[in-house]
């Protein structure tokens, strides 16, 4: 699960018939979230019309919410897999992902797991000063990099695979990039996200999540927790 993919009442079933992925939940209905609880933005009560459901899928949709959700969502899911008995050999995440592949691998707590959820997604609110966007474009970076260079603003935020790429950036060039893509016969994908991830736009969330985590322990891992920016296993010293 990632931020976009997130949708209300998201891992409702394996939570219903599972106590292993029930009391991810449950662990997390004592997050601090100001006066509400995770669960409730999650698997609202029941509403009957277009326009309600709407308003609970952009309550969800918020980063503070978003992520949090989802990091619930992962645990939930690991605690299945390890319910059955299934091992990891190595571990990895993208972007928020990595988050719970440290959990995955020993280093972070499952209650700190989604204190930094609920962190990184207050501060990633926050520093939004300006509306942003992301879309994804299945074309090869070397396709795509001429049009990005083309629009101010926007920058490759994800190169997730040899034929996607995600460009992110204030809304307005995102639309002018996506507008472009459109003339050359390229159809991008809008993503469901609140803001854009991996650019300048959510630059001043850095320094003050950093100061969050000096005050969070980690462990030693486990087992290999492979890294985004270098392809490669994470040094050993938590």
């Amino acid at each position: 699960p990632g931020q976009g993919s997130q949708y209300v009442g998201m891992g409702a079933d394996v939570a219903m018939h599972l106590d292993v992925a029930r009391a991810a939940w449950d662990a997390a209905a004592d997050l601090p979230m100001g006066g509400a609880r995770l669960h409730d933005v999650v698997f609202p009560r029941p509403v009957f019309t277009p326009d309600a459901e709407k308003r609970q899928e952009e309550e969800l949709r918020r980063t503070e919410w978003a992520q949090p959700a989802i990091g619930a969502a992962s645990l939930a899911l690991l605690g299945v897999l390890d319910a059955v008995g299934l091992r990891p050999d190595v571990v990895g995440g993208h972007s928020y992902g990595e988050i719970t592949a440290l959990h995955a691998a020993g280093v972070l707590s499952a209650a700190d797991t989604l204190r930094i959820a609920r962190r990184r997604g207050e501060l990633m609110n926050e520093a939004s000063s300006s509306a942003g966007a992301m879309t994804a474009v299945p074309k090869t970076l070397e396709v795509v990099q001429p049009h990005v260079d083309a629009v101010p603003g926007v920058g490759v935020a994800n190169h997730n695979a040899p034929e996607q790429v995600v460009v992110s950036g204030p809304v307005e060039a995102i639309a002018a990039f996506e507008k472009r893509l459109l003339a050359a016969g390229i159809e991008p994908k809008r993503l469901q996200v609140a803001t854009a991830f991996h650019s300048p736009v959510v630059a001043g969330a850095v320094e003050p999540f950093a100061a969050f985590l000096k005050d969070v322990p980690f462990a030693a891992a486990t087992l290999p927790v492979w890294h985004n920016p270098t392809a490669a296993p994470y040094a050993g010293d938590a």
